[in-house]
């Protein structure tokens, strides 16, 4: 929190704040607020209290667009954030900072997004790409194929700078480890050019988690389009598939358990 303490009825007083301060690309922080302390023209002690929303939604932004400034005049008094109670300024900071956690969170997920580059290509028009989710001697491996150009499956980089987690890559289930999987696949589909919304995020992880468990799968590169496009609709193709998946015949099952340990399917069979 900043405390300023000036005569702000004085005539042209301001008070500037980097913009930078109060919101960054995740929008308003909520860890920032502004008390100001003044007198008025008769000694009488007035306060002002912003968060930062009301910072950006009343203060009036500088010709350069690098600061918030306030200032008192005839039509733009601040009554409504004008000597606040005490109770009512403790609840915003309390609410304030017991959302800070989330945002650093989107913060630091957004701003590892944009840094660690992890291509899947370098051309204007990106490759369709296959995901390949496969058991071998029993742990699950994730590798990637790029489908334009044909080119042979590749591991998938466990991305746990983008999240914290000791464990492999999993499905199935709702837990971390799909979480992990949604995480290095999204690093690596984006390829640092692009960085998910949080519902992108939770619905991939969503859909990860529906996956058989048990068995071999999937995910196109226009899988996980049409999932980005239109996070928290249910995606009938890939719920076909997954229940197919599900309703796969005990002879498929042997198959897939009585082949090579090396050996990956090209592609497997979709609805």
């Amino acid at each position: 929190m900043v405390l300023f303490k000036r005569n702000f009825f004085e005539e042209g007083t301001q008070v500037r704040i980097n913009r930078s301060y109060v919101e960054d690309q995740e929008g308003s922080r909520p860890d920032f607020f502004a008390f100001l302390h003044t007198t008025d023209d008769l000694g009488e002690t007035t306060t002002y209290f912003f968060p930062s929303e009301d910072i950006i939604r009343a203060w009036s932004v500088t010709k350069c667009g690098g600061y918030f400034y306030f200032s008192l005049t005839k039509d733009r008094e601040f009554s409504e954030h004008r000597n606040r109670s005490q109770i009512k300024i403790a609840e915003a900071i309390i609410n304030g900072l017991a959302r800070t956690k989330e945002h650093q969170t989107r913060f630091m997920l957004r701003s590892f997004f944009d840094l660690y580059v992890d291509t899947r290509n370098l051309s204007p028009e990106p490759h369709r790409i296959t995901y390949m989710l496969r058991i071998v001697e029993g742990c699950k491996v994730v590798l990637y194929q790029d489908v334009t150009l044909d080119t042979f499956p590749r591991p998938l980089e466990p991305r746990r700078d983008l999240f914290s987690y000791s464990g492999d890559f999993s499905w199935g289930y709702s837990g971390t480890g799909p979480i992990f999987l949604a995480m290095s696949i999204l690093g690596h589909y984006f390829g640092g050019t692009r960085h998910p919304t949080i519902e992108q995020q939770r619905t991939l992880v969503a859909t990860i988690s529906r996956i058989p468990e048990d068995q071999p799968f999937d995910i196109s590169s226009e899988d996980i389009d049409a999932l980005l496009e239109y996070p928290n609709t249910p995606n009938t193709t890939f719920e076909s598939t997954c229940e197919k998946s599900l309703a796969g015949t005990s002879t498929s099952r042997q198959g897939s358990q009585l082949m090579p340990a090396l050996h990956i399917h090209r592609r497997v069979q979709r609805g």
